[in-house]
């Protein structure tokens, strides 16, 4: 119930009036009624105008709590904003970095299998070269020493001559030092002597046996010189 500023002061005036009355007229009792009535009056003005005052201050109170509470939000809100940007913006970097680096590796890995197949092409061939060198070691030695293994042998139509068969083994070693072959000599013959010590008597027209004793002699002669069997097909002699 509201009780206006008015009926207040009637009712205080009323109080202040029937005071007089309650100490002169103590057996009235419609003057206590009123007494009693007043004071409740005011009782109930005072309890309001509390009350009031309460509701002010807690209207106050949860005004500035919820200003507070906005402020204290958007600052929240400002901050994780922020963050939220700051953290885009560093795995944005780091995907800039990830792809600078795989650019990275992805050329180191280039280099790397360009300088293999440059050092696998440089062994390769620094092994031919040291097997080009030890070749011709090998056949100047066996230039040089193909006397300790010659043999005398006749040609068809030079019935005067013996020839050795250590000059035709430096013709075909010269034929190897040049990457080439060299053909048999198809006039060339070796017939074994009576005693087997040497070729035997001119033939004019010796037998294959003859010319094939002869391929035989020159091909392991050249071994024995160059450590290595050479390759024959049909009248030609290989290195290899």
């Amino acid at each position: 119930m509201h009780i206006s500023i008015h009926e207040e002061e009637l009712a205080k005036q009323e109080l202040e009036y029937t005071l007089p009355l309650q100490i002169n007229i103590t057996n009235n009792n419609t003057s206590s009624d009123r007494i009693l009535a007043a004071a409740e009056v005011l009782v109930n003005a005072a309890s309001m105008e509390a009350d009031s005052m309460t509701q002010q201050q807690l209207s106050s109170n949860l005004e500035s709590l919820k200003r507070s509470l906005d402020s204290n939000l958007n600052t929240m809100c400002e901050t994780m904003k922020t963050s939220n940007d700051n953290l885009y913006a560093q795995i944005n970097t780091v995907n800039k970095n990830l792809t600078s680096l795989n650019i990275e590796v992805s050329s180191l890995k280039m280099i790397s299998a360009q300088q293999a197949s440059d050092l696998a092409n440089h062994h390769k061939l620094l092994t031919l070269e040291l097997v080009h060198h030890n070749k011709l070691r090998t056949l100047e030695w066996a230039f040089k020493n193909a006397d300790f293994i010659s043999f005398r042998y006749y040609r068809i139509g030079d019935c005067d001559t013996q020839h050795k068969s250590s000059d035709f083994i430096r013709a075909v070693i010269f034929s190897f030092r040049e990457g080439k072959g060299h053909y048999f000599d198809t006039n060339a013959y070796f017939s074994y002597s009576d005693n087997n010590d040497g070729p035997g008597h001119y033939e004019s027209e010796p037998n294959d046996a003859y010319k094939k004793e002869w391929k035989d002699k020159i091909a392991n002669d050249i071994h024995r010189l160059i450590g290595k069997k050479p390759r024959v097909a049909k009248n030609t002699i290989y290195f290899e």
